[in-house]
């Protein structure tokens, strides 16, 4: 997914008001528009969410067999 979602949630209301859609190149960048957006709306209190993207339930895991960790 080359996308990631955010929710930004102002002071005193528990719905997000503002959901940005992000491009992953675009979070690389230190002055970009969306740091720009996120630096003023924590200025003025608002808290931020990141939303991660569902695993697919339809993946097989499988046992690492140095680790035994699921991959």
């Amino acid at each position: 997914m080359n996308y990631k979602i955010y929710y930004f949630y102002p002071p005193n209301i528990d719905e997000p008001q503002v959901v940005m859609m992000v491009h992953k190149n675009e979070l690389k960048k230190r002055t970009g528009p969306f740091k720009k957006t996120w630096r003023r709306f924590e200025a003025k209190g608002w808290s931020v969410q990141e939303i991660k993207a569902k695993e697919k339930k339809y993946e097989k895991k499988y046992i690492h067999p140095q680790t035994g960790e699921l991959v």
